[in-house]
This record gives C-alpha cells, structure tokens and sequence, in this order.
C-alpha cells in the first residue's frame, strides 16, 4: 500500500490530535498508598495548625477596680475568682486561662479605662492570639447578678467558656 505525501500528511495531523486529547485528558494516577500518605500529610499540617493556634491563644479575666471597695464591688470579685477557679481549674494550670485584679487608680493602669471604656467596677473577658488582643467583652450583667451566687456564676463561667472555645 503506498501513501500519498497528502495522506502522510493527513496521518500525521491525525496522530498529533489524538495525542493531543491524550495528554491534555490523562489524570495522573496514584495508588492508594499515595494518596493515604497524602491524607496523612495534610492531616498532620492541620493538627500542627490547630496546635499552634491553641499555644498561642489565651483569655484573660479582669476585674478592674479602683481605690474604693465597697461590699458589692468586693462581693463581684470574691464571685468572680470563685467561678473561675470552680470551673476552670486545668485551663489555669495548662496557660489557657488568667485571671487578674487591676487597680485602675495606679497611675500604670489607667490606660485600661480607655482601652475598655471602663466607667465603673468592671469583669473584662479578653481573648488574645499570638500576644494580641482579637476581642473582649465587658460582662455586664455582674452589676444586675450579683446577689444571685449561682445566676452569677453560671454567667461567667458561660461568657469565659465561649472565648475558650474561640
């Protein structure tokens, strides 16, 4: 059988089309153990991921006073230390949870009523990553709670364990 140069031609164009498709439809093929290495791989960066954040996330509870303590005053930071340390023992001990008592009235303190727009005794909780602080919220509430131990309580411990959980 003898080709024509235009039939050669034709052969060829067609042979380069079909390898054309070929290559540009071919979907790399990994065996089951690749792609479970895969899987593990991205698994572990995640996790590494996941670890790094919760080194680096912290909360903070503060109770600002000033220089006069009246009873309620005294009695909302007696609470306050007590559902913190009741409820989250292990998250103290592991770093992941501070509690501090500031006097505003030292001179060292007083950026923290502008900062939390404090204008009286106040419970702060701050949520801080990587050193700085991503949100907070001033748990206001205290002033309408206090009188209630339990009520109190259970609205600190669920206002720090949202910032917790992140």
């Amino acid at each position: 059988m003898i080709f024509s140069r235009h039939s050669k031609i034709t052969i060829i164009i067609l042979c380069m089309v079909i390898l054309s498709f070929v290559v540009l439809t071919h979907k790399p093929c990994f065996s089951a153990e690749q792609a479970a290495q895969n899987d593990l791989r991205k698994a572990a960066s995640v996790k590494n991921k996941q670890s790094n954040d919760k080194k680096n996330h912290k909360v903070v509870v503060y109770y600002f006073h000033g220089n006069y303590r009246c009873f309620s005053c005294t009695r909302i930071e007696q609470m306050t230390l007590i559902a913190v340390g009741e409820a989250f023992e292990t998250e103290i001990k592991n770093g992941l949870l501070e509690m501090k008592t500031v006097n505003v009235e030292n001179q060292k303190n007083r950026h923290f009523i502008e900062e939390y727009q404090l204008y009286t005794k106040s419970v702060i909780v701050s949520d801080r990553a990587g050193g700085k602080e991503v949100r907070w919220k001033n748990l206001q509430r205290i002033w309408e709670l206090f009188r209630n131990d339990e009520v109190f309580k259970t609205y600190i411990q669920k206002e720090i364990a949202t910032y917790l959980e992140g």
